[in-house]
């Protein structure tokens, strides 16, 4: 702006120190079952989804029964809008970030909890709503999620966000696929999502034995089959005389 206001001759070269970056901050299972356990009994639910689904804070209290699909032997959760608080418009209601809907599936633990919630709810009804039928407050989530942390003897610090990367990590240390992770949480890119992939066991020992899983002797192949060197599917090419 200063250059284009002829206060300056030209913009100066500017370089940043680039910044390690520091790995995802989590739960482990013990730690996330604590936190669960310490939670008052009407907020144990919501922490709970939280951590087996990854939702992020506005999705997670945007949540509406019509969102969340229990039959069948596949229950999930279709994620099509979030919500964020305004101070000049008040609750607004938006697409989830990346503006893309995506589908989560639940745990059958999950899902029977959820069943047992939802059996007399409405489908407009959000899953988890004050005492009005309102949208909860982002700073009732991060008092509550803080609380029981300390209830729970934890030392790290524990807010809504953190159960998130939670689900992320345990999701790679159980052997869930990248890109199915990156599906789960709604990731743009899939460089995002393995931010966790230091958690993920060393498998690569492992996958490398498939290139010779079933592997033939050539020379044997050669001698009972007549097979050349010669490429599969390769005519000779005609003599033009």
């Amino acid at each position: 702006m200063a250059c284009d206001y002829d206060l300056i001759l030209k913009v100066p070269r500017i370089l940043f120190e680039r910044e390690a970056h520091k790995d995802p901050d989590f739960l482990d299972f013990d730690e996330a079952e604590a936190l669960i356990g310490a939670a008052p009994p009407e907020w144990k639910l919501v922490l709970r989804t939280a951590i087996r689904t990854g939702l992020r804070r506005g999705e997670l209290l945007e949540l509406r029964w019509r969102d969340v699909h229990l039959e069948g032997p596949s229950p999930y959760l279709r994620v099509s809008r979030s919500t964020r608080e305004d101070r000049g418009a008040g609750r607004v209601i938006k697409e989830p970030k990346g503006r893309r809907a995506r589908s989560v599936p639940l745990t059958a633990a999950l899902a029977a909890d959820l069943r047992r919630m939802g059996a007399q709810s409405k489908p407009d009804d959000l899953v988890f709503a004050g005492d009005n039928g309102q949208h909860l407050r982002f700073d009732q989530l991060y008092t509550v999620v803080v609380a029981a942390a300390k209830a729970a003897g934890l030392s790290k610090h524990v807010h809504p966000h953190l159960l998130r990367h939670t689900f992320a990590s345990h999701c790679y240390m159980r052997r869930v696929p990248p890109q199915v992770v990156q599906k789960w949480l709604g990731h743009a890119s899939v460089t995002t999502t393995e931010r966790y992939a230091h958690l993920r066991p060393d498998t690569d020992d492992e996958l490398i034995a498939v290139l010779e899983a079933g592997r033939a002797d050539p020379a044997d192949l050669g001698a009972t089959t007549g097979a050349t060197n010669r490429p599969h599917n390769v005519k000779t090419p005609l003599r033009v005389l």
